[in-house]
């Protein structure tokens, strides 16, 4: 017969039936040997730890003892600046469980989606006669503090100034402060968040907040008017210049809903307000309106990337739905549908091919201020901000992305996108396309 003893963690069943020695067979050392290996492998498929210990009878009872490796100690080094405990309540592994690798690469992730590291280790050790291990999560801390300054200035643009301060780590939390000035000809913006990612003992929700106060100056084309002497031949008014003040903020609760997979509730208020430059001039009445929108946008997304902020393989995935107006009040009432999917590969050692696609629309007619713009350097690149304008859109963008030296990054781009209005129809010839190469420098 065969016996096995120790095991908690695997059913005796589930041993026998990965051995091809059977009760009753002959015995055979090269076999046996074979089975341990099995006994062993299937341990680790599951992620346990087990010493294997058979022992033979008089009368042929083969027995195998399973001696089943647990933790003797959790330990943290590394981490100068992020506080102890803000790693612990990341580590679901504690002493006196029995080593689960599975378990452990998970504590890896969610320590790495701390946003404070930009590497994690785990290194085990034995303790010297017994059957336990210390863990030591290892770990590299990255450059969290954000401070960027920019001043230029152009003929046609005058004195241009951007400055952001901010730390992705704020005070060893793991939380993330951010404030942001930028001005311009025509020009202001400015935008103060802060982020908590674990609130609450179990550190499935995390909350967010954000306010802005942003101006700009905008241009108004009436439509052309048909003069009464000439059989209807329109002339082309002037456009109307009027600034468009937004002030507002948004609250987002996010919930983890598995390891790489969360979802988030949004609610957003958003005033706007316009006024022409001169309320006298022809249109000066029919300038874009603004109004109060409310609206709340429920959100999810999948993330498996190696690196939040360098990939080299994974993707992210993500979906939205925002309804404005209705029971939420305000002046706008809309929803608007987006997705999002990205993927990276490695070619080879610091060469990186990634892909994006993006898509979303309108369900009825978008707002002035709520429509999809497309072109500058997050969309279309070769266009400004804005060239494509409308309630739907499409977006696809492919890099070739290799490494120079640490911190800077050579890129290979080709862009596509179109907006286009719910009135009119998606034809191809009218797609924009952008191509180049760029330097992508990184400082963290």
């Amino acid at each position: 017969s065969i016996n096995v003893s120790g095991n908690t963690l695997v059913s005796t069943k589930e041993l026998l039936g990965v051995m091809a020695l059977k009760p009753d067979s002959q015995l055979n050392s090269n076999q046996l040997r074979s089975d341990l290996e099995a006994v062993g492998k299937h341990y680790h498929e599951k992620g346990y730890w087990a010493s294997i210990e058979p022992s033979l009878s008089e009368d042929g009872e083969l027995t195998l003892h399973l001696v089943e490796w647990t933790v003797a100690d959790v330990k943290i080094s590394g981490n100068e600046k992020t506080k102890a405990q803000v790693i612990r309540r990341a580590i679901q592994t504690k002493p006196g469980d029995y080593i689960n690798v599975n378990k452990i690469n998970e504590d890896r992730r969610k320590i790495y989606l701390l946003g404070a590291f930009e590497n994690v280790e785990a290194a085990v050790e034995p303790v010297p006669g017994k059957h336990e291990y210390v863990i030591d999560y290892v770990l590299t801390e990255r450059k969290t503090g954000i401070a960027n300054l920019s001043l230029a200035y152009s003929s046609a643009d005058g004195l241009m100034g951007f400055i952001e301060l901010g730390d992705q780590n704020f005070l060893g939390n793991a939380q993330t402060v951010n404030v942001k000035a930028e001005f311009a000809k025509g020009k202001s913006n400015y935008e103060l968040g802060f982020y908590e990612p674990w609130v609450g003992k179990s550190g499935k929700t995390s909350l967010g907040f954000n306010v802005f106060s942003k101006s700009s100056e905008k241009k108004y084309t009436p439509p052309a008017s048909e003069d009464e002497g000439d059989g209807g031949a329109g002339s082309e008014p002037d456009p109307v210049k009027y600034t468009e003040g937004r002030t507002g903020g948004d609250v987002t609760v996010g919930r983890t809903l598995s390891l790489n997979t969360k979802a988030y509730l949004r609610l957003k208020m958003d005033n706007a307000v316009t006024r022409a430059t001169d309320p006298t001039q022809e249109g000066a009445g029919d300038i874009p309106k603004g109004g109060i929108t409310r609206s709340l946008t429920v959100s999810a997304v999948n993330d498996t990337r190696d690196d939040l902020w360098n990939a080299s393989s994974g993707h992210r995935l993500s979906g939205s739905v925002e309804y404005a107006g209705g029971v939420l009040g305000g002046d706008n009432a809309f929803t608007r549908v987006e997705g999002e999917g990205s993927a990276y590969y490695q070619v080879r050692d610091g060469h990186v091919l990634a892909g994006r696609l993006s898509a979303g629309f309108g369900v009825n007619p978008l707002p002035d201020q709520e429509r999809f713009k497309l072109g500058g350097a997050e969309t279309v690149r070769g266009y400004k901000y804005g060239d494509m304008e409308g309630d739907r859109m499409t977006l696809a963008n492919v890099e070739y992305r290799f490494k120079i030296t640490k911190g800077l990054q050579g890129v290979v781009f080709c862009d596509a996108g179109q907006a286009w209005n719910a009135q009119d129809s998606f034809t191809v010839d009218q797609t924009k396309i952008g191509y180049g190469v760029g330097v992508r420098v990184s400082v963290r």
